[in-house]
């Protein structure tokens, strides 16, 4: 357990700086942000859970099962996920939806789409008609942003 923690609070620790550095210092745009947190946050993962495993096998006398190598792994993985999520939220009750809404524009003016917008496309996927249904759910939630009311971003149905 101990081993989780340690190596849990460290993958935390460095995503949380990342975070912080992305959002309040470097103001980075959408599309290099996201790459730069795909590799950030997939590489500081996988850091700690080879530190971790590598570190139980030191503990073992330089074995390890397959068992007890993967039990660290999940322990590891289960921590870091839990912290992470406490940081999020904590960060989103601190700061506010402005930072999973970045309302940038890109080089040729339109839009940059938010988390909302995303998860949007992905209920409609599932939900069906999702041509139709991701146009008229994107239609909403701008207009929310922008302070229309629901019944006149819906489009009005002829026939």
């Amino acid at each position: 357990m101990k081993l989780a923690l340690k190596y849990g609070i460290f993958v935390t620790l460095i995503i949380a700086a990342w975070v912080a550095l992305k959002h309040f210092f470097l103001h980075l745009e959408p599309a290099p942000a996201q790459i730069a947190d795909l590799v950030v946050f997939n590489l500081t993962a996988i850091t700690g859970l080879t530190f971790g495993i590598s570190e139980k096998r030191r503990m073992n006398g330089g074995t390890l099962k397959f068992g007890d190598g993967w039990v660290t792994g999940i322990m590891i993985a289960v921590t870091y996920a839990i912290l992470i999520s406490i940081y999020f939220a904590v960060l989103l009750a601190a700061v506010g939806p402005k930072l999973m809404q970045p309302g940038r524009r890109d080089k040729y003016g339109e839009g940059v789409p938010g988390s909302l917008d995303w998860v949007c496309f992905v209920r409609s996927l599932f939900l069906g008609n999702h041509r139709a249904g991701f146009k008229e759910e994107l239609k909403v939630v701008r207009a929310a942003r922008s302070g229309r009311t629901r019944a006149s971003a819906l489009p009005s149905r002829k026939g």
